[in-house]
C-alpha cells in the first residue's frame, strides 16, 4: 500500500485529489495521513469528503477514515466504471477540485462518463466554470482528452448551489504535447458575470476591462457581460488570453463592498504580469496539466511562469504512484510520461 504525507508540499487538498486519481487509475491502494495539515482547518472538509466518495463510486473502492475532519484515509480500489453519476458539495465547495478529481479515471473508463457536481462553480483557491471551459478544457484536448464542461446554473460563496454538467468520452492513452514558444498574442476575451447584484456591476467591470486593455494597445478585446440567475450573491471577472501558441486564464471574484473597477483591475494585473514574461501557460493551467503529462506518451514540455507548491506537491504524488515518470520542475517543465492504457 502506498503511504502518502498529506502535509507534504503544499500541505492542502492537492496530495489527496492526486492520490485518489492515480490510485483508481492504478489500481494501487494507498493510506494518507496528516490531510490538509496545514490548514486553518485540518482534516476532510465536504468537498473532500466527496471527492473521496465520488471516487470510490466510480472505481468500486472499500474505504476507511470517510468522515468530516478526518486527517488519515485508506483508499482500496476496484475497477474503473462509466455511465451517469451525479454528485453533491453539499455547501460551496469547489465543483471544479471535485472534477480534477475524477477526470483522470474517467478518461480512462470502459464506457462514457456523465457527471452532475453541484456546489461552487466560483471559488477563490479554485478553478472556477469560466477557466475550466475556456482554458483548462482546450489544453486538456491537446494531449487526446475529450470532454465538455457545461455551466448549468452559477454557484457562489457561501451560498453554492451551482451546477456543472459535464461528459467524459474514454481515450485508448494520451499523447505528449509541447508549450514552450507561445508567439504572438492572437487575442483576448472573457467574461464579466454577476448574480443578485445590478447588471450595472457586470457592465461596470466590462468597461474596465477593455479600457486598461486599450491602454495596452489591445483595441478588440471581447468581453461578454452576463446576469446569471443564482441563489447567492456574486461577480467575477474572468479573461482569457490566446497567443500563437500558449493560452492563459485570469480570474477575480467580486465581495461585499469591492468596488466592480477592482475587481476587473485585479484580474487585469494578473493578465498585465503574465503577458510581460514569456510563459505559454498560467501556473494554474500546469497545476492540472502535470498529471495528463505524466500519464502521456512521449516528453510534455511546459513553459510556466513559475513552479508552485501545488505543482511540486502533485509531482511528489505523481511519482510514487508512476514510478517510471520522470518530471522536472523548472521554469520549463519537462515531463516523460507512462504511456498509461486503461487497465483491462
Amino acid at each position: 500500500m502506498i503511504e502518502i504525507d498529506g502535509a507534504q508540499g503544499e500541505g492542502g487538498g492537492q496530495s489527496l485529489r492526486s492520490s485518489l486519481s492515480l490510485s483508481a487509475l492504478t489500481g494501487q491502494p494507498f493510506k494518507i495521513t496528516g490531510i490538509r495539515a496545514n490548514r486553518p482547518t485540518p482534516g476532510l472538509a465536504n468537498q473532500h469528503l466527496l471527492a473521496v466518495r465520488a471516487s470510490a463510486k466510480m472505481c468500486g473502492a472499500k474505504l476507511s477514515g470517510d468522515y468530516l475532519g478526518s486527517t488519515a484515509l485508506s483508499f482500496t480500489p476496484g475497477k474503473i466504471v462509466g455511465g451517469e453519476h451525479a454528485f453533491d458539495c453539499g455547501t460551496a465547495g469547489s465543483t471544479a477540485l471535485v472534477l480534477q478529481t475524477l477526470l483522470p479515471p474517467a478518461l480512462f473508463a470502459p464506457e462514457p462518463v456523465t457527471l452532475r457536481i453541484t456546489g461552487g462553480t466560483e471559488n477563490l483557491w479554485a478553478p472556477t466554470s469560466f477557466y475550466l471551459r475556456e482554458v483548462f478544457q482546450p489544453l486538456a484536448k491537446k494531449f487526446g482528452a475529450s470532454f465538455d464542461v457545461q455551466l448549468e446554473k452559477v454557484g457562489w460563496y457561501p451560498e453554492g448551489g451551482g451546477a456543472l454538467a459535464v461528459s467524459i468520452t474514454p481515450c485508448v492513452g494520451l499523447t505528449s504535447i509541447e508549450l514552450v514558444e507561445r508567439g504572438t498574442l492572437k487575442g483576448v476575451s472573457g467574461y464579466s458575470v454577476c448574480s443578485g447584484v445590478p447588471f450595472s456591476v457586470a457592465e461596470r467591470q466590462k468597461t474596465r476591462v477593455i479600457k486598461q486593455c486599450v491602454e495596452l494597445g489591445i483595441d478588440k478585446a471581447k468581453i461578454t457581460a452576463l446576469g446569471l440567475p443564482s441563489i447567492g450573491k456574486g461577480s467575477e471577472v474572468f479573461i482569457r488570453a490566446e497567443y500563437e501558441v500558449g493560452l492563459a486564464g485570469f480570474t477575480a471574484l467580486g465581495a461585499r463592498g469591492k468596488a466592480a473597477e477592482k475587481v476587473a483591475g485585479e484580474a487585469m494585473h494578473l493578465f498585465k504580469e503574465f503577458h510581460a514574461s514569456s510563459a505559454c501557460v498560467d501556473e494554474h493551467a500546469s497545476d492540472q496539466l502535470v498529471l495528463l503529462a505524466a500519464l502521456a506518451k512521449g516528453k510534455t514540455r511546459l513553459h510556466i511562469p513559475l513552479v508552485t507548491k501545488h505543482l511540486e506537491t502533485n509531482a511528489a504524488v505523481i511519482k510514487q504512484f508512476l514510478s517510471g515518470a520522470e518530471i522536472v520542475l523548472n521554469e520549463e517543465v519537462e515531463v516523460a510520461g507512462v504511456g498509461f492504457c486503461a487497465l483491462g
